[in-house]
């Protein structure tokens, strides 16, 4: 089981990452699962060329992180705060896209 769900038509369901279905529209991609019982679309997630490449870099600088940690870069502690900085100021861009591309996704669920 990936996760469970109850629609608001009281469908209970359990998701399986084979039920996540994919829209794509233009640069836009909307990625959703369906109720069973009343075909409800809930959106998990919609992003750009912009937001896929913000995700990617993220991964990149997390993993930069994750490797400094396990070296124990010894007086090394400004390449990490570089590295959690680069971190928080890629996390605030993604913040400051979300509410459009969800309200883009949302709508192109409503469109097909």
């Amino acid at each position: 089981m990936f996760n469970a769900i109850t629609c608001k038509c009281g469908t209970s369901f359990e998701i399986e990452p084979e039920d996540i279905q994919i829209v794509v529209r233009d640069d836009l991609q909307a990625r959703y699962i369906q109720c069973p019982g009343c075909q409800e679309k809930y959106l998990i997630i919609a992003t750009d060329t912009a937001m896929r490449e913000l995700i990617k870099q993220r991964a990149r600088v997390r993993g930069d992180i994750f490797i400094a940690r396990q070296k124990h870069f010894r007086g090394k502690t400004k390449t990490i705060e570089a590295y959690i900085r680069k971190d928080q100021e890629l996390k605030e861009q993604q913040e400051r896209m979300h509410a459009d591309l969800v309200a883009r996704g949302r709508e192109l669920l409503r469109e097909i």
